[in-house]
């Protein structure tokens, strides 16, 4: 099923030698962007991040290793749009690094998406919502977004994602959130979520499978309990290359913090993930 385990790793493409002048991390973030274009929908997705940081540096992430390889767009200008009742609210992968010089590559799976603030949507197209997993894009400790929830990923991950032997892609299992109450009224759009996730996930297999085999990843980093269960039982071939990292939440920041400095460190001396406990604490 995932033959990139078998052979040697040159990027997320196992492709032919290429001799055109286009750069491999061109070639390789164009197919990333167009089989998630073609699976989620979006249109202008990528561009319009890009746009919003270059615009709004004390809003947006000014990391220079974030979606490397995409360029800004005129006339994308930040405008933000809300979920209606109906809508589907879409998480779409982002990433940090080059794909043709990392020595690791790593993917972070999350949960699913939800619908907390419209600050965190970064385009519509019809019914569907589009914005990054875990709030990337707004990875900013100036970020006018209240209370500043993205920044309690950014300060777990800060220290994996600026590593420059790294390419750091973050997902997550399911990428569909259905927005039953734009209000939310008693949490019923994450209760609905919660009832379905599992057969989502599931439905979802055959096109992780093939996000999977693009990245070609070395290590993948299972975020919370929930989305470890599930991807364990559904990708146990996987299971030597993965690794649990404690949910940032409920005060989960700290342990989270020290199991990614744990996982650079095996990374730094040529380790990997199948030298390390595979617990929460």
């Amino acid at each position: 099923m995932f033959p990139f385990q078998k052979r040697k790793r040159i990027g997320l493409m196992q492709t032919e030698k290429d001799t055109s002048k286009i750069s491999t991390n061109t070639i390789q973030v164009k197919a990333l962007i167009n089989f998630y274009k073609q699976w989620l929908g979006f249109e202008n997705y990528y561009e319009r991040i890009i746009s919003n940081v270059k615009s709004n540096p004390n809003q947006f992430n000014q990391s220079n290793r974030f979606l490397e390889g995409i360029e800004a767009k005129e006339g994308l200008l930040f405008d933000e749009v809300s979920t209606e009742n109906g809508d589907s609210r879409i998480d779409v992968p982002v990433w940090f690094g080059r794909t043709d010089n990392a020595q690791n590559r790593i993917i972070v799976f999350g949960l699913e998406p939800r619908d907390t603030n419209r600050m965190f949507n970064i385009e519509k197209v019809n019914k569907y919502v589009y914005g990054s997993p875990f709030g990337v894009d707004r990875w900013n400790y100036m970020s006018s977004v209240p209370y500043k929830p993205q920044n309690r990923y950014y300060r777990v991950f800060k220290e994996l994602a600026e590593h420059a032997d790294t390419f750091l892609l973050f997902s997550d299992l399911v990428k569909f959130y259905k927005v039953v109450d734009r209000l939310n009224t008693n949490r019923i759009n994450d209760v609905c979520a919660r009832k379905t996730f599992t057969q989502n996930a599931e439905k979802s297999k055959e096109k992780l499978i093939e996000e999977i085999k693009l990245v070609a990843p070395t290590n993948i980093l299972l975020l919370g309990k929930d989305t470890s269960g599930i991807f364990k039982k559904m990708f146990p071939e996987l299971l030597k290359i993965t690794c649990d990292i404690r949910h940032p939440a409920n005060k989960g920041e700290t342990k989270a913090k020290g199991k990614i400095h744990q996982l650079l460190t095996k990374l730094c001396k040529g380790g990997n993930v199948s030298e390390m406990e595979m617990s929460f604490v």
